[in-house]
């Protein structure tokens, strides 16, 4: 075939996968958006990490915590005896309610703070779930590319040879039939 009707053919193929150029520029444009959402999540990730190192330290907090509430309850049942006590006891009980109120409100934040964080996690699930089928196509999309590659290959060292007992009669005879390549499992005809 002259070159001429190659270009011609190549053309007319061509513009049988114009619109793989539309997924080529939009996976492009994702991947260049990925690789900074990827660089922002890096930072997410390290400051994650700082949460969880807070909320290793807290409950040993909790635990220092722990005689400030007994110290005010024993204030609390030492003020009804003895009034006098009463002043200390309420400084006490005020100290003791603004320090766990302002624990239990920024406790109660970055639990809430963390939320979209699974609905993060459930989106990018979701996602790559989506794109699972690119997976057998790129198979399938190599399974045919192989089967249109008229270029001689070699044959794979894992592929077994037939033995001689194992080929039929026309090809111990010379004749070899060939059979078009195998496509997704099947055989076409």
């Amino acid at each position: 075939m002259n070159e001429l009707n190659q270009l011609s053919v190549a053309s007319a193929i061509g513009k049988s996968f114009e619109r793989t150029k539309a997924f080529e520029e939009r996976f492009a444009n994702l991947m260049s958006t990925f690789e900074q959402a990827d660089r922002l999540a890096q930072q997410a990730i390290e400051a994650v990490e700082q949460l969880g190192e807070l909320a290793d330290h807290l409950p040993s907090l909790v635990k220092a915590f722990e005689p400030m509430k007994a110290v005010k309850r024993q204030l609390a049942a030492l003020s009804k005896a003895f009034e006098p006590m009463k002043p200390a006891e309420e400084q006490i009980a005020e100290f003791s309610q603004a320090f766990s109120k302002a624990f239990h409100e920024n406790l109660v934040r970055i639990a809430r703070m963390l939320e979209p964080v699974r609905d993060f996690q459930t989106r990018l699930a979701e996602l790559a779930s989506d794109f699972s089928p690119a997976n057998d196509l790129q198979k399938r999309f190599d399974e045919l590319a192989h089967a249109f590659d008229e270029s001689p290959a070699e044959e794979p060292a894992s592929t077994a040879v037939a033995q001689p007992s194992e080929q039929s009669g026309a090809e111990q005879n010379g004749a070899h039939a060939e059979e078009p390549p195998a496509l997704n499992g099947t055989i076409a005809s």
